[in-house]
């Protein structure tokens, strides 16, 4: 593990050869670090030697997650491209998803729907991309992930959907969105609290539409 640490830190390129100095766990771990960090040198230098593109961590995170945390859209792209698993989850069940809604990469967002990432997959706290995109403001996000098929009425395990927490974060763009996006009627019409939430924000385009509904 050290001497393979060593030649990527230095950015030697090992022989052909060298390759079986190595097992197949120590280089997998080395990719998936690589990626993590966004390090495209070592991850090149590294799958050269044999890892797994497909290769995944103890918790379940593969090599498009890893890409996600580490912020490396081109490496994203190349997973993406060669097959690799977009909805694989980690600790926390944080998808590659997930990560990229909750940080605003509105680029890498669309490119993960693109190649098939399930716009509804929870974490751990039962949360999806379009909750984590609502809860940091991200609206262009929340736009995107609408349109890749995200469902506006799932709640979380406090039994919240998107809406509900656009309204009690006073996000009255993101929760007009959303509005447009769901059926005639949700139980979050019925919620006079949430009308009343709305209309003392001074969100009465949002609060009007919330009654024409009711």
């Amino acid at each position: 593990m050290n001497a393979l640490r060593r030649i990527v830190a230095a950015g030697l390129l090992p022989g052909a050869a060298l390759a079986s100095d190595f097992s197949k766990a120590d280089l997998n771990e080395n990719l998936l670090r690589a990626l993590r960090h966004g390090d495209e040198h070592s991850y090149r230098l590294v799958l050269g030697l044999g890892a797994d593109l497909h290769a995944r961590d103890r918790a379940g995170g593969n090599g498009v997650l890893m890409a996600a945390l580490g912020g490396n859209e081109l490496l994203l792209h190349e997973l993406l491209r060669d097959g690799v698993e977009p909805d694989a989850v980690g600790s926390e069940g944080m998808s590659a998803l997930a990560v990229c809604a909750l940080r605003g990469r509105l680029s890498s967002v669309i490119l993960l729907l693109r190649h098939g990432a399930n716009p509804n997959v929870r974490t751990a706290s039962g949360d999806t991309p379009l909750h984590l995109a609502v809860k940091l403001g991200r609206e262009e996000v929340v736009a995107a992930l609408l349109r890749g098929g995200a469902n506006p009425l799932v709640a979380d395990a406090e039994g919240r959907t998107p809406l509900y927490r656009a309204i009690l974060s006073f996000r009255e763009p993101i929760a007009l969105r959303l509005l447009a996006h769901s059926p005639p009627w949700t139980p979050e019409l019925a919620d006079e609290t949430l009308l009343n939430v709305a209309r003392g924000a001074g969100m009465l385009r949002l609060a009007d539409a919330m009654a024409q509904r009711r």
